[in-house]
């Protein structure tokens, strides 16, 4: 037989025996050496360790055989390969005996796998998801303003006050030209305890002959005053049976530099969040005031004062130096107050008057602010004009408004004499901010509608 053939067929010969003792082998071996293979340079060392042993002992052989024979000069492939394939048949020959014993011992050395146990369907009771009623969310440890605003804006209410007109100043002679008997206001407040008592600063009820807390879920509340302490510029309140939420108060103040959060309602714009910082501790008289730089307005008064673990430090008192100076008198005060004693006294509420529904303008442009302050006067002059009328007239009352007086159009009688009565009185000051504020152009209109039916159509004139 020719030499080529031979070495051919001994090669495929071996190197079936080691792909075989590869596969036979290759199950035992990962068992054996997986819990090592954490790993990628230790498998790619198991890899090569597994060749040479199938490879080096039997090359190594063949060496020493060939070593031996000396000079009768053997064909060296042959006995190479003829070696390989020996040695590789008697690894596989080995493997094959040991496999059912080794195979039996791993799996009796393997823990029992716990059977996993069934359930029929039925036999699980359904879940009443409604009844759970909704999930409380968690409060965090340290509040961002959106946090603050979550969690606290509840337990701030908005307190409007009316007060009867004085007339003996400046002001109840001009409220008294306008028709008005009674002023209205606002401020803020923050409930403090289960039972609904309510702090708000003394100056916001000073004087109020009807008070009402309106929350943050739009409900219309009835009040008692509790306390006062005018020396500390704070009151205490008190609602029935309304379930608000409470805030805690803060033991010791925050020092410079310690970011706090104001809730209130500042210029009426009910539910404003502001954020700032602390400036500096003030003592104005015997109130310890916090001074800092968080915004606050007219209509901020009363309303709480919160750091970053939604505690109540303040109760924001007074503005200045453009809203970026301002004071909240400290909570210390507040703690005094709450667990002073209280001298109940019931106050009637407010009564509501006409709230203007729309404004619409001809011939000119109102910013949204000055909307606002627009919508303000509008209120006023609207009140005094209702009461003229037992029910709203079905045609707009058409004013036109100078400087030298008002004219008043489509009436007759009685109701012409109160409308000129009380134009005579709003005339003139709806005259100067909607010349000289508003900017208004001469020959311009603005109607205004409120929820009453009432409608009053004011032009500019010279």
């Amino acid at each position: 037989m020719n030499k080529a053939p031979r070495v051919a067929l001994l090669g495929m010969v071996a190197l079936a025996l080691v792909a075989l003792v590869g596969i036979v082998g290759g199950g035992p071996a990962t068992t054996a050496v997986a819990p090592y293979l954490t790993r990628e340079w230790i498998g790619a060392l198991a890899v090569v360790a597994v060749l040479l042993g199938l490879l080096a002992p039997p090359l190594a052989a063949a060496a020493k055989l060939l070593a031996w024979t000396g000079d009768s000069d053997p064909h060296r492939p042959t006995v190479t390969l003829a070696t390989i394939g020996l040695w590789n048949g008697a690894i596989l020959a080995l493997l094959l005996s040991l496999m059912p014993e080794s195979t039996m011992a791993t799996i009796a050395s393997e823990p029992e796998a716990p059977v996993p146990e069934f359930v029929a369907l039925e036999a699980i009771e359904p879940v009443d998801f409604e009844s759970m009623g909704p999930v409380a969310p968690v409060e965090p440890e340290v509040f961002a303003a959106a946090d603050i605003f979550r969690f606290r804006a509840p337990a701030v209410v908005i307190v409007e006050t009316q007060t009867v007109v004085d007339e003996s100043g400046m002001v109840g002679e001009l409220a008294k030209r306008m028709g008005l008997e009674r002023m209205d206001g606002h401020g803020s407040g923050f409930a403090v305890s289960e039972d609904g008592r309510i702090v708000t600063n003394h100056h916001v009820i000073q004087g109020a002959d009807h008070l009402t807390v309106v929350t943050q879920d739009g409900r219309r509340l009835p009040v008692q005053i509790l306390a006062e302490d005018p020396d500390n510029d704070l009151a205490l309140l008190k609602v029935q049976d309304a379930g608000l939420p409470w805030v805690e108060l803060a033991a010791t103040p925050p020092g410079p530099g310690a970011k706090t959060f104001a809730i209130g309602a500042p210029l009426g714009l009910d539910y404003t969040l502001t954020e700032g910082i602390i400036s500096a501790h003030r003592t104005v008289g015997v109130t310890e005031f916090l001074q800092m730089q968080t915004p606050v307005a007219p209509g901020s008064s009363g309303g709480p004062l919160f750091d970053d673990v939604g505690k109540v430090v303040g109760v924001n008192t007074a503005t200045a130096g453009g809203g970026s100076m301002n004071l909240a008198v400290q909570a210390g005060h507040v703690a005094d107050l709450v667990a002073g004693p209280v001298n109940p006294r019931p106050v009637e509420p407010t009564e509501p008057g006409l709230r203007v529904t729309e404004i619409t303008t001809d011939g000119f442009e109102i910013h949204p602010t000055d909307r606002m302050s627009l919508e303000q006067v509008a209120g006023y002059f609207g009140n005094a004009l209702s009461a003229c009328f037992d029910d709203a007239p079905a045609e707009p009352v058409n004013l036109t408004i100078a400087s030298r007086g008002v004219h008043v159009a489509g009436l007759e009688g009685d109701a012409l004499s109160c409308v000129e009565k009380g134009a005579a009185g709003f005339g003139p000051p709806l005259h100067l901010v909607l010349r000289f504020q508003l900017d208004v152009p001469v020959g311009s209109a603005l109607t205004v509608r409120y929820d009453s039916g009432l409608v009053v159509t004011v032009a500019l004139g010279s």
